[in-house]
């Protein structure tokens, strides 16, 4: 029997990943569908916030993974940064929308790349599109914080185009992790990791034998040292 390409358990991993993305870029379509409503972007911004905190809890415990709780801190950093916008709006809204924006891009960051961290410890391939949806948001979310704190453009546009940024940077995740498990990619990609890893382990014997020509040799350089004292 052929073994299938993705099995049914990440099929459903897959799956609740895209859904997930896909509510960011519906949510920046309405925004800009609506960009002409007369309300300040801080006062729509604080339950979309809370809305995405709600739907990454929902795809944390529908999709739960051995030792990955990504979706669970990504819900509490959604959560975090709506109180923190809502206890602080009144105060120069773009600042804080900008600085709450920035706050959450450097959050997700460090929540992603730990997560990276750890497949790549494992030697998992998922570590690559994990990685290079780090790159992206983490670009994407300085851009529009600094946007924000500067003034410098149409704020529900540019929040509107944001999620929508967020949602598709973040597709890239999933549908690449479904591109490297098609058989011949996924030959290529193990092979490739394979000679790093190689690659690797011979640095790393290179430098014990280096450590261990350089012992004896530092012991008798101090032995002619005190001899000569």
């Amino acid at each position: 029997m052929r073994k299938k390409m993705i099995n049914r358990y990440d099929g459903i991993s897959l799956g609740v990943d895209i859904i997930f993305y896909v509510i960011f870029i519906v949510i920046g379509s309405i925004l800009l569908e609506f960009q002409n409503i007369n309300y300040n972007e801080t006062t729509y911004a604080i339950p979309i916030f809370y809305v995405l905190g709600f739907f990454s809890l929902v795809s944390y415990f529908i999709n739960r993974r051995p030792d990955d709780y990504e979706f669970l801190f990504f819900g509490l950093i959604n959560i975090v940064t709506a109180t923190y916008i809502s206890n602080n709006y009144i105060y120069y809204d773009e600042e804080i929308l900008g600085l709450g924006i920035c706050l959450y891009t450097l959050a997700i960051a460090l929540n992603k790349g730990y997560f990276t961290k750890c497949l790549m410890n494992k030697n998992d391939n998922d570590m690559l599109p994990k990685l290079i949806s780090v790159i992206l948001l983490t670009i994407l979310g300085m851009f529009v914080s600094y946007h924000f704190v500067q003034g410098i453009t149409v704020e529900n546009l540019l929040l509107g185009y944001y999620f929508i940024g967020f949602g598709l940077f973040g597709l890239f995740e999933p549908l690449l992790k479904i591109t490297i498990r098609i058989p011949f990619v996924k030959k290529y990609l193990d092979i490739f990791l394979s000679k790093e890893n190689n690659m690797n382990e011979n640095k790393k014997d290179d430098e014990n034998k280096i450590t261990k020509v350089r012992k004896p040799i530092k012991k008798e350089i101090t032995k002619i040292n005190k001899s000569k004292k």
